[in-house]
């Protein structure tokens, strides 16, 4: 990202539900956007890095889209974190609609000349039996490659490291087996950092 690299000052906007929000870290501190704050402010030193929490939980992506304009457009921020896709999944929002919503939500950003950064759902011992849920998440993929945008995905990562190396929930999740952990977080984190650090 050229404005961080250039030492200039950088609003980025986290917008997305409770694992935007931070539920289930133990402190504010812990949660992904103020970590992502402080692994850019390290990576960047020159560079002035906020990134705002704009999570609430239980959102679908129709109510993020909602708040778009006053919530997010009206911060002028370079970036924008866009995470959805557990709850509409978990509520069975009409798939077609879903797509529909996030794309106008990708879109309308890129339109601002605001970057952004989608992130998908997270994996939890009810996502692991659940082919409803995997389509949400294929959408999500699909939506990024389709308009350009980056992909955080949470959903494979984590069923990777549950699946192939055997971490077991217990160290992902919350202890509602359901919200990310501190240690889920702050892998959230670096892997955001690490895409800016990568993008053009």
């Amino acid at each position: 990202m050229n404005k961080l690299r250039a030492g200039q000052p950088v609003t980025i906007v986290a917008v997305g539900t409770s694992s935007t929000e931070g539920v289930g870290a133990s402190s504010p501190k812990t949660a992904f956007p103020a970590v992502l704050q402080d692994l850019l402010k390290q990576a960047f030193p020159s560079s002035s890095v906020t990134v705002i929490n704009k999570g609430q939980g239980g959102q679908v992506n129709q109510q993020l889209v909602v708040r778009l304009e006053q919530e997010v457009l009206a911060l002028k921020p370079d970036l924008v974190i866009w995470q959805t896709g557990t709850n509409d999944a978990v509520n069975r929002t009409d798939l077609p609609a879903f797509k529909r919503s996030v794309t106008f939500a990708l879109t309308t950003l890129r339109e601002r000349g605001i970057e952004v950064i989608l992130m998908d759902g997270q994996f939890f011992p009810e996502a692991a039996q659940s082919e409803r849920y995997r389509r949400y998440q294929e959408a999500l993929a699909e939506i990024a490659d389709a308009t350009g945008v980056p992909l955080v995905p949470r959903y494979t990562i984590m069923k990777h490291l549950v699946n192939e190396l055997r971490l077991p929930f217990t160290r992902l999740l919350a202890d509602d087996h359901f919200h990310p952990s501190d240690f889920t977080y702050a892998c959230m984190a670096s892997y955001v950092k690490g895409l800016l650090q990568a993008m053009p």
